[in-house]
């Protein structure tokens, strides 16, 4: 979410929008989710929404329980985390929202939540975009995405040190 607020200094953490026709497609949760889901919101926008995490670390985990449309009951939105299945999404992430690190709990949230997983090698759809994940070099882990509509490409890499050993300081 940059803009002027941010222009100088900066501001949030990654929160990356890629939308196309009646989709958008969210990487990362970071703390500018919070103003893309007031925009989302203010005109009531119906689109398809799917959000995708390079990896749960808290700088792009955090603008999620701020993130407007996960409380509107009639929404719909699939997530997904480097997992192997669904059932590990939903419990990576409801470490997090569980009532200790954060007040909301996963269960709670008012919209429809579809889990999924992510992982390296195995291309996944979202609308008319194809992911294709790739392992980055990140302690915990984290992975990378070519994203592509068949027209278009981009390559959204996060944190990554690709010459370095995980581990080193």
């Amino acid at each position: 979410m940059p803009g002027p607020a941010t222009a100088r200094y900066g501001g949030n953490t990654s929160c990356v929008e890629i939308s196309s026709g009646e989709h958008v497609l969210l990487l990362d949760c970071g703390t500018g989710a919070r103003e893309l889901g007031r925009q989302l919101l203010r005109g009531g926008d119906r689109r398809s929404l799917d959000i995708v995490f390079s990896h749960l670390h808290v700088d792009h985990l955090f603008g999620l329980p701020f993130f407007g449309p996960i409380f509107a009951p009639s929404r719909r939105i699939d997530i997904a985390v480097p997992s192997r299945s669904p059932d590990e999404c939903r419990e990576l992430l409801s470490r997090f929202l569980n009532g200790v690190n954060h007040p909301l709990r996963l269960h709670l949230i008012p919209a429809e939540l579809r889990f999924g997983s992510t992982r390296p090698g195995q291309p996944r759809e979202s609308g008319p975009f194809t992911l294709s994940p790739v392992r980055l070099n990140h302690p915990g882990g984290s992975l990378g995405y070519r994203i592509t509509d068949g027209r278009h490409a981009v390559v959204y890499l996060t944190d990554t040190a690709p010459l370095a050993r995980v581990g080193e300081g």
